[in-house]
């Protein structure tokens, strides 16, 4: 199996087209957590396992979680001028790493929103 020319394209225009990257990333990122948000309370009304409703909440904040740092982290970068492959990667560690945060730390990140909501 080799790669194909489109593969190569879609890398070279990512590494170069790098503002476009940042629309792709603040905007892509926001629709899809806008629409897990919705997911999450249709789950949570048609009675779904507290298990995946809780999944698809840890998504949703990391990824406007991701938004907030990530928007930030992309315009320096982009400035100092990484390339575009490199920013995907940076944003995607980010992504992986806040998910990770908001996994170990769940349990007491729910306590306190639960303590503030009542």
């Amino acid at each position: 199996m080799e790669f194909s020319s489109s593969y190569i394209s879609v890398l070279e225009r990512l590494a170069s087209d790098r503002e476009q990257l940042i629309l792709i990333f603040t905007f892509g990122a926001m629709g899809v957590a806008f629409v897990m948000f919705i997911l999450m309370a249709l789950l949570k009304r048609m009675g779904f396992h507290q298990f995946i409703v809780n999944a698809v909440l840890i998504l949703s904040i990391a990824l406007l979680i991701s938004i907030l740092v990530g928007l930030v982290s992309q315009l320096l970068l982009m400035m100092s001028g990484v390339s575009g492959i490199k920013m995907i990667l940076i944003w995607v560690i980010m992504f992986i790493v806040i998910i990770l945060y908001l996994t170990y730390n769940f349990s007491g990140i729910n306590k306190k929103i639960n303590k503030n909501m009542k």
